[in-house]
């Protein structure tokens, strides 16, 4: 089973000492890797975006109304105006982000939109669902399986974000694309 998954198990030096508990020592922390790290990203496309298309507005509109429950973070100003997340409101962000961007994207009107609209809230959506099957406490092949289903659709729909993506060579393909 672990070869079918590309799982490798590998020693770890500190089983061998009897007073040290693995479970208690810090571990690399996930969210900055990919919540801070790949949510910066999709905020920055997805900004970019809405921006190209004129809904940048109506999604910062969206983003202030969404009301108060538990476990998030009503945000104190537009979305717009944030320049720097903290780990809590980027977890709170996670939580509202699809939804804001699929109720800005309602409605194409042209069929540029009608194409690359679905292409755009499948990438958040596929990325979002990976980050949060990340944050599980443990993992079975269905959830790794999941996954790796989630992070593919993610990387086969991101070309949509193409011309947005910071670097020479992705603005060269996109040009060379449109």
């Amino acid at each position: 089973m672990e070869d079918t998954l590309g799982v490798k198990p590998w020693q770890n030096v500190l089983w061998y000492f009897p007073r040290v508990e693995l479970y208690d020592l810090p571990r690399t922390d996930i969210l900055h890797t990919f919540l801070l790290g790949m949510l910066d990203h999709i905020m920055n496309w997805t900004s970019a975006f809405l921006r190209k298309h004129h809904r940048l507005q109506l999604f910062d509109s969206i983003w202030r109304t969404f009301p108060p429950y538990p476990g998030f973070i009503v945000p104190t100003r537009t979305f717009l105006q944030v320049k720097q997340w903290q780990g809590d409101e980027f977890r709170s962000f996670a939580k509202v982000f699809v939804i804001a961007v699929a109720l800005a994207l309602r409605n194409p009107k042209t069929e540029i939109e009608r194409e690359d609209f679905p292409t755009c809230l499948q990438c958040c959506r596929s990325l979002i669902s990976f980050i949060q099957y990340t944050r599980l406490p443990r993992h079975i092949p269905t959830t790794l399986y999941l996954m790796e289903e989630h992070l593919l659709r993610f990387h086969e729909s991101k070309k949509v974000f193409l011309e947005f993506r910071a670097g020479v060579k992705a603005r060269t393909e996109a040009a060379e694309l449109g």
